[in-house]
């Protein structure tokens, strides 16, 4: 037994290739020392990991021949150029044949960024507990949101630094919540002679919203200073309301907010009464989005949103998180068709990549179901089908459903596999007419399909700019090219909308092959797509 381990050993690195090179700053072309460099290939699903010494080479020094291997890396400070947002641009596929030493590889680095401030009140005094959010619009499958990239907290001298930013666009807020003395329920024995006020919500360098925020532009390695706000005191209101179906442990919270985006690590809390009813105090005037807590990690967005201006809010109604039990089952089409081995039907939420709500095995039988499925939009898939299938229908109850969403009664889904899918392949050139390696291609279905969001598509091109997509179902569709690999934009329907113009359309008929020559859009477009103010 042990010689023939011996001897498979030795076979292998008989085969075995090696790989080595150097990760540097992109800026200053200076070595990053002790970064983690791997090399991943998708066709052996195989992973190599390395560090980089003093010097910032790294060598994998026995590495399975194959032609697609990428090379990534990490570094504290560092991070990898936001134009590709997966893999480095100048880092093209690696090929490793056997025995042979693969040398030279240049793994660039993005050095990240900072911003530095200081915080005020009206009469210039430091304030300490501030909570400082650096912010940036991006397309998800519910729309534009204003999501927090990076946060931090006042000092005693009211100072902060935001650091580790990615070079790009941001806003700036600064807000404190401060919940007046006193009890919370009008009591008779209380007499309270300060009055309610608090510090207004600021979006750099002092906007009261979002809209009126000063944009500012990150370089790479930038560590900006100066960014200050002086906080001015208001009065401040209620905002009134209700939880219908409030369980016990039922918590309402606030936050400002310019989208229904809702970082809820930076919230405070309404009190919460048994009949079902809350009441947020100490808020001051701005748009504020409020959530009731949920299960499952699905924090992500709101349940509404406000506007505070001059009074209090009252009459808010939310509902109480609720979750359903869902099964089903898998048909062919046509009813004759082998229903293949393996399959599982998944419900990832609207607006967190990869974050999976609800899995289904489908068994035997084709049945499948699901438990505590939280209620309400969410994405349909069914992993392991074939590439030439595709996802022809779904139904609740009997009724066919244009978008997927949970009810929160739960009940009975019907998916159809079609075995007719074709496919859409083609090639990308940038605006100069060069390939368009590297770059990210999005089919999305258009006319009778338009409302079917789970049948957008991406894929990555290769070096010479071509792409294929398999288990396209037939109809209609936009073709969209671009220079950055976001997935999530890309994905984005309200993104998509944005660039329709500049989409190629292409019609698929049964198992057919259509194909495309496309004209990618460019990454400062995307950028100024994305930040262009909205009515």
């Amino acid at each position: 037994m042990r010689s023939c381990l011996m001897l498979l050993m030795a076979s292998c690195v008989a085969t075995a290739g090696s790989v080595e090179g150097t990760v540097t700053d992109s800026m200053t072309g200076e070595a990053v020392k002790r970064a983690t460099v791997t090399l991943v290939s998708a066709s052996l699903r195989a992973r190599y990991i390395a560090g980089a010494d003093d010097r910032g080479q790294f060598q994998f020094p026995a590495v399975e021949p194959a032609s697609d291997y990428v090379v990534e890396a990490r570094a504290r400070g560092f991070a990898m150029p936001p134009e590709t947002r997966q893999f480095l641009k100048d880092t093209h596929p690696i090929a490793v044949t056997a025995q042979e030493s693969v040398k030279g590889v240049a793994v660039k680095l993005v050095p990240l960024c900072a911003i530095n401030g200081r915080v005020t009140d009206a009469d210039g005094e430091p304030v300490r507990g501030v909570s400082i959010q650096a912010l940036q619009y991006q397309y998800r499958g519910s729309g534009r949101r204003l999501d927090s990239r990076a946060s931090a907290i006042t000092d005693a001298n009211g100072q902060y630094r935001l650091y580790f930013l990615q070079p790009g666009r941001y806003l700036v807020r600064a807000y404190l919540h401060e919940t007046p003395p006193g009890p919370a329920e009008p009591s008779p024995h209380v007499h309270n002679f300060i009055p309610a006020e608090g510090f207004v919500t600021a979006y750099y360098p002092g906007a009261p919203e979002a809209a009126g925020g000063a944009i500012v532009e990150l370089k790479p390695a930038a560590d900006l200073n100066g960014y200050d706000f002086r906080l001015a005191r208001a009065p401040a209101y209620h905002v009134r309301g209700r939880v219908e179906g409030a369980q016990a442990k039922t918590s309402v919270v606030l936050a400002p907010c310019a989208t229904p985006s809702m970082d809820f690590g930076f919230t405070f809390s309404a009190s919460f009464f048994p009949n079902g009813t809350f009441d947020a105090r100490g808020v001051t005037a701005g748009q504020y989005c409020l959530g009731v807590s949920h299960s499952g990690g699905r924090l992500m967005t709101a349940d509404a949103q406000v506007n505070v201006r001059d009074s209090d809010v009252n009459g808010v109604v939310l509902a109480a998180p609720a979750s359903a039990n869902v099964q089903g089952a898998v048909q062919m089409d046509p009813s004759q068709a082998e229903r293949p081995k393996k399959m599982a039907v998944m419900l990832g939420d609207l607006n967190t990549p990869g974050l999976l709500v609800g899995v289904g095995q489908v068994q035997d039988d084709g049945t499948f179901s699901m438990r505590n499925v939280p209620a309400g939009p969410a994405n349909l898939s069914v992993s392991g089908r074939p590439s030439a299938t595709y996802l022809k229908s779904f139904r609740f109850a009997g009724h066919d459903a244009p978008g997927f969403e949970v009810p929160r009664t739960g009940g009975t889904l019907t998916l159809v596999i079609g075995t007719d899918a074709g496919q859409v392949s083609g090639k990308v050139q940038d605006q100069d007419g060069n390939p368009g390696d590297h770059m990210l291609v999005t089919l999305a279905p258009k006319g009778d399909l338009a409302s079917r969001t789970d049948l957008i598509q991406t894929a990555a091109t290769a070096d010479d700019g071509s792409f294929q997509m398999t288990g396209v179902a037939p109809g209609d569709y936009n073709v969209f090219a671009w220079e950055t690999l976001d997935q999530d934009a890309a994905r984005a329907p309200d993104f998509l909308k944005l660039f329709e113009a500049k989409a190629s359309p292409v019609s698929v008929q049964g198992a057919n092959q259509a194909s495309v020559q496309l004209k990618a859009v460019r990454a400062q477009e995307m950028e100024e797509a994305t930040w262009k103010p909205q009515q």
